[in-house]
């Protein structure tokens, strides 16, 4: 049996984005302080110099940073009535209030399992709140439309915690940014985003996923999404981690990786997708899913064709974000920690509040791994072993 996967080494981005806010960041109060060069930057954490400029241009479209053609980069710092908006905005009453920004309609369906867990862990860390935050929530479903409403909430409330539907939040996400109010996002709001979130680390996940699969034999991996890749991190932390385990050299050893995309998870076309991979010339051995409902009617197209899973096609499910009709689905499943992100999201806003809403750098959590039959039992204790030490 291989032996476990060893912990992925950071990304280059990572390590610069590491770089930035614990050796860079904390002289943000030296205004304009000049930073050392990209170049010299690269060179230090052994980077390439497009990746420093990739992420430094994220960080200066954020607010942190100053790039300027000829003169250098310069730490982004809030001048004296920036400064003061800051802390009016941002002063904290005896009882402050959190927003949290969310669906109705989700919280009151019985399988929306994450919306619930996630609510819970924010509704628990407040309780334990020494501050006394006070939890209002605002439905997006109903009121997100209404810029007024927007307004009105941001008025009330210290800090906002927003779900992931970025396109209803947008009016609420406007009128705390208005006024310079600290916003938490749950999942990261783009792949290159940088701070105020906290997500599941799909990408060390997915490395795994696909390191098993590789010294499985496993030829052909398809992944399956539900968002596009430029604007869903989860999406292109998954494609990158499976990409990065397969290397650079893989098509060299016959191994070959693709996807297709089915928005909001919805699996129309999914049959018709499936039939013109399977008659490839190198049929695929192994999916991997980012929602329940692709993965159960991905597994139902599988058995109608006599497939046998796991032996001929190994079948994995990402986060349970979009429940399928099963209350459990019979399939090895990415399990996310929607508790533990309610709670440090919380803990993110209260942090924010009281450093006046500087930002923080992003947090990514360990997720787990649900092993059910979908997954050869060699798949099973390597997957096992490599979760356990990610």
């Amino acid at each position: 049996m291989p032996s476990c996967c060893p912990p992925s080494a950071p990304r280059p981005s990572e390590k610069v984005l590491e770089f930035f806010w614990e050796q860079l960041w904390p002289a943000h109060t030296l205004s304009g302080k000049r930073l050392p060069t990209i170049r010299e930057i690269a060179r230090h954490l052994e980077v390439s110099t497009s990746t420093v400029q990739t992420v430094f241009a994220q960080l200066a479209k954020e607010g942190h940073l100053t790039m300027t053609m000829g003169r250098g980069t310069f730490l982004s710092t809030p001048g004296p009535e920036e400064t003061e908006t800051i802390a009016s905005a941002t002063a904290t009453p005896v009882a402050p209030v959190l927003t949290v920004a969310a669906w109705e309609e989700e919280l009151a369906k019985p399988k929306m399992t994450w919306a619930k867990g996630v609510g819970a862990g924010i509704l628990h860390e407040t309780a334990k709140n020494a501050a006394g935050l006070t939890v209002k929530m605002f439905f997006v479903d109903r009121l997100g439309a209404d810029p007024q409403s927007a307004v009105e909430e941001a008025d009330r409330a210290q800090a906002a915690i927003v779900f992931p539907h970025l396109d209803s939040n947008a009016p609420l996400i406007a009128a705390f940014r208005k006024q310079k109010k600290p916003i938490v996002y749950i999942n990261a709001p783009s792949p290159t985003a940088t701070c105020n979130f906290v997500g599941p680390d799909f990408f060390h996940a997915a490395h795994a996923i696909g390191r098993v699969w590789k010294e499985a034999g496993r030829r052909h991996a398809v992944l399956l999404f539900h968002r596009e890749l430029m604007e869903n991190a989860q999406c292109a932390a998954m494609l990158a981690g499976v990409t990065a385990a397969f290397g650079p050299d893989s098509s060299a050893h016959g191994l070959e990786l693709s996807y297709r995309t089915f928005p909001n998870g919805i699996p129309t076309g999914l049959d018709a997708c499936l039939e013109r991979l399977f008659a490839g010339p190198t049929p695929p051995d192994a999916i991997y899913t980012s929602v329940d409902n692709l993965a159960e009617a991905t597994l139902q197209w599988l058995l109608r064709r006599k497939f046998r899973v796991p032996e001929e096609v190994s079948v994995i499910c990402g986060t349970g974000v979009y429940p399928s009709d099963a209350f459990s689905l019979p399939c090895t499943t990415v399990q996310t920690p929607f508790e533990e992100i309610g709670r440090e999201a919380v803990k993110m806003a209260a942090t924010l509040m009281e450093n006046g809403n500087r930002p923080l750098p992003g947090v990514w959590l360990k997720v787990g791994l649900h092993l059910r039959q979908t997954t050869t039992d060699q798949e099973n204790r390597h997957l096992a072993q490599c979760f356990e030490a990610l």
